[in-house]
């Protein structure tokens, strides 16, 4: 894999050498960069982009991508949102501006852009349901954490996966630091997983 991506870094250095103004390079590199975890340079790539089109989203987004693994949450926001600014139809940045805003606490803004995600994806992206459950629950309306929660889980094609994430997110989230116990969470995901069971049994018998 790091063959593969010195490769990249050598290719797109031989591109940017034969065109320098040519946008997407600098934002390709630096997705490279970011990948080797080479935040300065991914930023300085990503930047170059940015002063040679203003206008180029991407690297706005891609910028806030590198601020949110910083933790650097208020510059992510900053950049997600000029991404929104400049490509209203990105759900990926609505949705990056809701995660952001619900690891910080704010519920509101959280749940604002996350509903402008499912409804850009015409209620089609997997992550959107499951992290408006989240909002819900650390609001205390278990019910509608639930049925947010299925709805998640009927797009995932891999169910372990869901699961998996959701087992992320209690800790990315800390929410036991925001009242929800591991012993609550834990009874959420076997009404879950009890939900996937009978619906596989019920397929088997079809």
């Amino acid at each position: 894999a790091q063959e593969e991506l010195d490769r990249a870094i050598t290719m797109y250095e031989k591109a940017i050498a034969l065109d320098p103004k040519y946008t997407a390079t600098y934002n390709n590199l630096g997705n490279v960069f970011k990948a080797q975890e080479e935040m300065d340079r991914a930023i300085a790539m990503y930047e170059k982009a940015i002063e040679l089109d203003p206008k180029y989203a991407a690297a706005y987004n891609n910028l806030g991508n590198v601020f949110s693994d910083q933790e650097k949450w208020d510059q992510a926001i900053a950049m997600y949102e000029k991404a929104i600014e400049l490509d209203p139809e990105d759900n990926d940045a609505y949705h990056s501006v809701g995660w952001s805003y619900l690891l910080l606490g704010n519920m509101e803004q959280a749940h604002h852009y996350l509903l402008q995600t499912w409804d850009l994806s015409k209620q089609k992206h997997t992550h959107a349901p499951m992290n408006i459950g989240h909002v819900h629950l650390l609001k205390a309306n278990r019910s509608a954490a639930i049925q947010w929660y299925r709805t998640s889980l009927s797009l995932w094609e891999d169910k372990e996966a869901f699961f998996k994430g959701m087992e992320e997110d209690y800790l990315d989230l800390k929410m036991e630091e925001r009242g929800i116990s591991k012993d609550a969470y834990e009874v959420i995901l076997k009404e879950l997983r009890g939900k996937v069971e009978n619906e596989e049994v019920n397929q088997q018998n079809e």
